[in-house]
């Protein structure tokens, strides 16, 4: 579907997939928790999408409403908590790291199922900066 017309509080809106790819061209992704949306090869917080295609606060509505419209429009969705961490490929696409050497993708696995095991302790951030400190630790080691 190329486009959605839904009521947010009590207005009608309409909402296409163009104007969600638009929105996010040159956005940086923010910290993803729990619901992320791909958009063009980067994945972010389903809320900071919703919200800037939408030119809405977050706070104006639920993760659940935004999830609903982004997967009508055709976007890829995933929940951390039922499908599990992101896969390390979307860090590295999200993030806009070039080309990913084998060093670093191993790196960023072990950095992930790392984070994996330590829920609530990893932002993405942190978790890139795992990832960089153990791709330096395993670039080292084969030297």
């Amino acid at each position: 579907m190329d486009e959605v017309q839904f009521t947010h509080n009590g207005e009608q809106y309409r909402l296409a997939r163009d104007r969600v790819v638009d929105s996010m061209d040159g956005v940086p992704p923010g910290p993803i928790s729990i619901h992320a949306v791909e958009v063009d090869g980067t994945w972010f917080p389903v809320k900071q999408v919703f919200s800037q295609a939408m030119q809405i606060p977050r706070s104006s509505f639920i993760s659940t409403r935004a999830q609903e419209l982004l997967r009508k429009l055709g976007f890829p969705l995933w929940d951390t908590d039922v499908d599990g961490p992101l896969p390390a490929q979307a860090y590295v696409k999200s993030r806009s790291i070039v080309p990913p050497t084998p060093m670093r993708m191993t790196a960023l696995s072990l950095a992930v199922t790392f984070a994996a095991a330590h829920p609530g302790e990893f932002n993405q951030d942190g978790l890139i900066a795992l990832a960089e400190r153990l791709e330096t630790w395993l670039n080292d080691r084969a030297a």
